[in-house]
């Protein structure tokens, strides 16, 4: 019997889902509003990721950051340089 979707794989089983992985520029983008107070679960819906994925690019900001800084051609916008060089409450760091 065919599964509901019509779709299978040459073996006759239905494919596996594609996985999503954010870009590094998303990334960034969900650590900007990670930082201006957006709850995990309202970005998690935002970006149609589990709370898990955005937890999980929080801890990694460090590295995120890294990995974009050492993108040739990368240049920050400057609303990230802003962000990066103030705390929460918009005092400088």
């Amino acid at each position: 019997s065919k599964p509901v979707g019509g779709l299978t794989t040459s073996s006759g089983a239905q494919p596996k889902n594609q996985r999503s992985v954010p870009m590094l520029e998303e990334k960034l983008t969900v650590l900007d509003l990670l930082r201006d107070s957006m709850s995990v679960s309202n970005m998690a819906h935002k970006y149609c990721q589990n709370e898990s994925s955005i937890c999980a690019i929080r801890i990694r900001e460090r590295e995120i950051h890294q990995a974009m800084a050492s993108t040739p051609g990368f240049k920050p916008a400057k609303d990230h340089v802003t962000m990066l060089s103030h705390n929460v409450a918009g005092h400088l760091i």
